[in-house]
């Protein structure tokens, strides 16, 4: 469930202010991966790769709590 931040006592406030003034606030990142155990994993347990690299992925996203963060209206909610 998400809940609204205090801004006020949220440690990266000032970087949240500093960004959002931006036209496009967020950055790309790319990078070469070796997928291979990915892949033999994805073949021993008989799933597409695509799902099994998205579940993956997602869960690692989903460890780092500023990732998980999401803006609504203006309002930072966790």
């Amino acid at each position: 469930m998400k809940h609204l931040l205090d801004l006020a006592g949220w440690n990266r406030r000032e970087h949240f202010e500093f960004f959002s003034g931006f036209e496009e606030p967020f950055f790309g990142l790319v990078a070469n991966l070796d997928c291979t155990p990915a892949l033999a994993e994805a073949k021993r347990l008989g799933v597409p790769f695509f799902l099994y690299y998205l579940y993956q992925a997602l869960q690692a996203v989903n460890q780092v709590e500023a990732l998980r963060y999401r803006i609504e209206a203006g309002q930072v909610y966790a």
